[in-house]
């Protein structure tokens, strides 16, 4: 059977299965280190909104969402105390975590509790998450079967059996998450089935023009109503046919390189356009699966052809810490010529050095380099680097070597202690029995829960959205619920801004949104997107003034009292304030302007409504 396969195969020059729905171990290894990157980032980010966010004294106290928005799947370590200290030790626990995946350190068990940590920090306030959380977690989900670590880590460098030839990784869960990849375009594309989309092509005139998610440069574009046809036609039928181009069995790796090409520059586009956090980015590192083969071959030709000589690194013998060191630079640094030699006593004496001492020679073009100055000549001269490099402008690049150089000097020490506490274990870079059963089970869970998800759209699909509730507990439970309708069926048709109106004890009127002192500004901003803190604070404020929920409204009216009485003086303390969010309707192209709604949302006072009867 498979020899008549290859001989199909051959006769019509198709790409195998393989290298259709494989994964180069490049790729996986970048995946890893841009997820390790985003989780870090994203942690920062929540960061600076902890107390709001996380704890009892935000705008979300665990006895709120247990009573206003918990689902009874859902599962969150976040919600077991809620004081700032507690979540602070988490997010610690969380971004060392990061870190350790960045390296590549134990990868699977680190990647396994990184999975567990995001899915109970999203769980904790679902009223801040969009869909860079959604697929940034099923990113990380799918990393859990495949092999994360095998270049470019300290895994790899630590690995005593000899690393595989094969350039890629082919399994169910490969399969996996290349579908799971190609699924968030197609059911976007099916969502959009509306005349805006295919008929008036006006989507993106009605994406530029809702303020709220507009940036600088976006308000520019709002500016040249004639490309905005050309841009929705061409963003809608990319989501179709690019995952088409995908599967395309002649020259794959070709279409590939095409394919994530144009979705990267799609998604840099929004990150340009829109201000809408980190979801550009991570939509663009979901596509780092499918870089092919042939790229990475391609790179590491250029980069190393301005290296011909050999390149030898004298060290200590197994297992000495320069012995490791070696192997980490050789890992880390994509040295392909790089060779590592344990010195011998008559190697020593030639190399004047003792052969007791911890030995770090490097050998380049007949001249020799000792201890941190051939760490430098490593770094200067790696394969990685000069990639990495060659895209800026040399000042940049020799301000970044100096970084580095300075960083390695002062924390050589501590490096050089790190280093010694790491053993080496056989890494076998394979999904197992266990691991494709469950990677086999997911791929039709997740078809399957995507199907259901179109129901609001295809009235066929309704079936798939009816089952037991307990068909869907594993969903909602690991958080691998999905719903792709990004600017579908057609983008937001309202938007706007707060403005909150507030008064004193001593009678004097505040701005409470800005937190200043004097009278609002009914004005419209110049940039509507940047009244709103962050990406998080737009998503929860959306989140709460679209949904009949009087009660969100109510715990946000009273962390706006604690938030400013906590930071002003007694004579400085906040009486009551107005919510009014300024409403403005989207109108079509080539309409006047937008009319503005002065819209009253909520009446709050702080300490309670005086009584005004009589005695």
């Amino acid at each position: 059977m498979l020899d008549t396969i290859r001989k199909f195969q051959n006769k019509f020059h198709l790409d195998s299965a393989s290298e259709i729905l494989g994964i180069d171990y490049r790729s996986l290894a970048l995946l890893r280190v841009v997820l390790a990157i985003i989780v870090v980032i994203d942690l920062c980010m929540r960061a600076t909104d902890l107390t709001a966010h996380y704890t009892d004294s935000g705008v979300l106290s665990r006895f709120d969402y247990v009573n206003a928005i918990s689902n009874k799947f859902f599962i969150s370590f976040h919600l077991a105390n809620g004081t700032e200290t507690f979540q602070i030790i988490l997010f610690g626990m969380h971004f060392i975590l990061g870190c350790l995946l960045f390296l590549g350190y134990r990868t699977r068990i680190v990647t396994i509790l990184i999975f567990a940590f995001t899915v109970s920090l999203h769980a904790r306030n679902p009223l801040i998450l969009n869909g860079g959380d959604d697929l940034l977690r099923l990113l990380l989900f799918w990393s859990i079967f495949l092999p994360m670590s095998t270049v470019w880590s300290i895994d790899s460098a630590m690995n005593t059996l000899k690393p595989t030839k094969v350039k890629h990784h082919f399994s169910v869960a490969s399969i996996g998450i290349i579908l799971q990849v190609l699924i968030v375009y197609i059911t976007t594309f099916l969502f959009k089935n509306h005349p805006f989309w295919f008929e008036e092509y006006s989507a993106v005139h009605y994406i530029v023009n809702a303020d709220v998610f507009v940036s600088k440069l976006g308000l520019i574009l709002k500016n040249v109503p004639e490309i905005l046809p050309p841009l929705t036609f061409t963003s809608i039928w990319l989501e179709l046919i690019g995952p088409i181009l995908v599967f395309v069995p002649w020259f794959n790796r070709y279409f590939k390189l095409l394919v994530v090409t144009a979705f990267i520059l799609l998604h840099l586009g929004f990150s340009i356009f829109l201000t809408i956090g980190l979801f550009p980015y991570i939509s663009m590192t979901s596509w780092i699966v499918l870089v092919p083969p042939v790229f990475w071959d391609k790179l590491s030709m250029w980069a190393n052809r301005f290296y011909r000589h050999k390149i030898i690194v004298y060290c200590g013998k197994n297992p000495s810490v320069t012995y490791k060191i070696a192997l980490l630079c050789r890992s880390f640094l994509s040295f392909r010529k790089l060779q590592i030699k344990e010195v011998t006593s008559n190697k020593a004496a030639e190399l004047g050095v003792k052969e007791n001492r911890q030995i770090f020679v490097l050998e380049d073009e007949k001249k020799l380099y000792y201890g941190f100055d051939a760490t430098k000549i490593l770094v200067k001269k790696s394969p990685l680097v000069t990639i990495l490099g060659f895209w800026l402008p040399k000042g940049i690049r020799e301000a970044l070597f100096s970084e580095i150089y300075e960083f390695i000097g002062y924390t050589k020490y501590l490096l050089v202690l790190l280093v010694s506490k790491l053993g080496f274990h056989e890494y076998k870079f394979s999904i197992s029995k266990l691991g494709a059963t469950l990677s086999g089970i997911a791929i039709i869970y997740i078809i399957f829960w995507n199907m259901g998800t179109l129901k609001v759209r295809y009235e066929s699909m309704s079936l798939f959205a009816t089952a037991p509730s307990v068909v869907y507990m594993p969903g909602y439970s690991l958080h691998l619920y999905q719903i792709w309708n990004l600017f579908a069926p057609y983008p937001i048709m309202d938007n706007g801004w707060y403005v909150i109106h507030g008064e004193l004890m001593n009678g004097e009127k505040v701005d409470v949104y800005n937190e200043s002192i004097g009278e609002v500004n009914w004005d419209k901003p110049g940039v509507v997107s940047s009244t709103y803190e962050n990406s998080r604070w737009r998503k929860y404020l959306t989140s709460i003034r679209r949904k009949p929920n009087s009660s969100q409204m109510q715990n946000y009216a009273q962390y706006l009292c604690r938030n400013w009485n906590q930071s002003h003086s007694i004579d400085d303390r906040l009486n009551r304030f107005e919510i009014y969010f300024m409403l403005e309707l989207s109108k079509p192209p080539g309409e006047s302007v937008n009319e503005i709604i002065k819209t009253p949302i909520w009446n709050h006072w702080c300490y309670g409504m005086p009584n005004t009867g009589n005695d």
